[in-house]
């Protein structure tokens, strides 16, 4: 009796894995591959009415990310963001010029296309971050225990769940 629970349970357990390696993670990465392409063409949107130009650097590095993002979706995990993170960048000096000049010239922006520019990045990592979370069992298993552990967080969670603008930010407006 005891060895069929104990089959039983080690079956269920391969059939998850299976569905969450071969069904849940594609998914996923069709969503977040969406969901940039959403990010994308509102700021395409928004360079097209005018609120920020299609010549600026600003514009095309943005634009340049979040194609980045969307070519190689299917890389990113929570190792790959972990490594990244933690290991210094191959050309250090460079790659901190760049940042600093890139976020140098978001600052020289006017205020409304600042704004603009800034809401699409927060919106791109919002979901990437969001993506390695849904398709890390590690990082579910630690976020659950997280939640249990210390109950405001999963307040301030849910709060941000119902009042981030990422939820609406694409949502046509109600008629």
């Amino acid at each position: 009796m005891i060895a069929a629970i104990g089959l039983f349970i080690c079956l269920s357990a391969l059939i998850a894995w299976c569905y969450f390696q071969w069904m849940f993670r594609p998914y996923r990465l069709d969503l977040f591959r969406h969901r940039m392409f959403m990010v994308r063409d509102r700021l395409f949107d928004e360079a097209a009415k005018g609120r920020l130009d299609f010549g600026s650097a600003v514009y095309r590095q943005t634009r340049e990310l979040l194609n980045t993002y969307i070519r190689f979706a299917h890389r990113f995990s929570t190792s790959y963001l972990l490594a990244a993170i933690f290991s210094p960048p191959p050309v250090p000096q460079t790659l901190g010029d760049g940042i600093f000049k890139f976020i140098n010239e978001i600052n020289e922006l006017p205020p409304e296309s600042r704004d603009l520019v800034v809401k699409t990045l927060v919106n791109a990592h919002r979901e990437l971050m969001s993506y390695c979370m849904a398709t890390s069992l590690t990082l579910r298993l630690i976020w659950c225990i997280v939640i249990r552990a210390f109950p405001e967080i999963a307040f301030a969670y849910q709060f941000n769940q119902r009042t981030s603008e990422h939820r609406f930010f694409f949502r046509p407006p109600a008629a």
